[in-house]
């Protein structure tokens, strides 16, 4: 096996087995198979070297930025990044391009046959976290930041929950939380159906199609003031009569599933806040102008059979 060597602003790299590069030759990223040790801000690092072809993923030891600046590391063996949130344990840590700290990872497994999210689980630390609006001792997937070291996000294991405490009441957040830079609360995930006094009245929010690929974008939002910006409900149709105007219905939609025949699923009703509107698919209402009435969605039909009309 033919090993590469490239010089970067950190130190030559030593043992590349793979690397791609941008259009103009910078190098983009790249696997190493040797010990290194490169020079950043937060210290020596060692990338990632080794295929332990169980838990750890290994795919790219470092990758960068197009201006050279390093985008994410692999490292080899957990090490301990001093961020805004104190220290905190990583298995991979990614960049902005200005070299500040943009997520932390403290483990960075693989999910196989062989190795279950329970494992990577009890692998993973207790931490503790303090924002302007709370602070609690939890495992986390990862944190993100933004550039100037305020946290940005929160990404929760699936099992985990924190309550925060908002304008509206406490609410149990899962998958994920995010907040505003000067810490006010941005969007977070409503762990269990939870009823949320909005502008239009009283509605349930909740997404049961929530992924949590990170917590950085939620289905329950804020505006920076603290007053509701977005909710997601499938518990509640709103019907909304404009002076003079027919009466429209917005409502959870229905769809057949992709996993169970015969079987519809629901697609929850987004409602957005802003600028004196409550904001649906259906359109934008004025909130002083309308009169809005909540009622709860009874999705009727939701198992059909093959040969009913318009389920072809």
């Amino acid at each position: 096996m033919s090993l590469l060597e490239e010089q970067t602003q950190y130190g030559t790299l030593k043992g590349i087995h793979k690397l791609t590069r941008y259009p103009d030759g910078a190098l983009k990223d790249c696997t190493l198979v040797v010990p290194n040790l490169i020079q950043t801000p937060y210290g020596e690092l060692a990338p990632q070297y080794e295929d332990d072809g169980l838990r750890r993923k290994f795919t790219h030891s470092l990758s960068f930025h197009p201006n050279g600046t390093l985008k994410s590391i692999s490292l080899q063996e957990q090490t301990v990044f001093k961020t805004a949130q104190g220290d905190i344990p990583a298995e991979l840590v990614t960049f902005y391009e200005d070299g500040s700290i943009h997520r932390v990872f403290p483990l960075n497994g693989k999910l196989s046959g062989f190795w279950a999210e329970k494992n990577e689980y009890e692998l993973e630390p207790v931490l503790h976290f303090e924002t302007t609006q709370l602070a609690f001792d939890q495992k986390i997937i990862g944190v993100s930041f933004y550039p100037g070291g305020a946290v940005h996000s929160f990404t929760f294991w699936p099992r985990d929950a924190v309550t925060v405490e908002l304008p509206f009441g406490k609410v149990a957040t899962r998958i994920g939380l995010a907040f505003y830079e000067n810490g006010a609360v941005k969007s977070l995930e409503p762990r269990l159906p939870t009823p949320v006094q909005t502008p239009i009245g009283e509605i349930v929010a909740y997404d049961v199609d929530a992924v949590g690929v990170n917590g950085d974008i939620n289905s329950l939002s804020l505006h920076e003031d603290g007053g509701l910006q977005t909710i997601t409900t499938d518990a509640n149709v709103v019907t909304v009569r404009q002076p003079g105007g027919t009466p429209v219905t917005c409502a959870p939609s229905l769809h057949m599933s992709h996993f169970e025949d015969e079987v519809m699923r629901v697609e929850p009703l987004v409602i957005r806040f802003e600028d004196g509107r409550a904001i649906f698919p259906q359109g934008a209402f004025s909130l002083a102008d309308c009169t809005f009435t909540v009622e709860h969605f009874d999705p009727k039909g939701v198992k059909v059979s093959n040969d009913c009309e318009g389920c072809k």
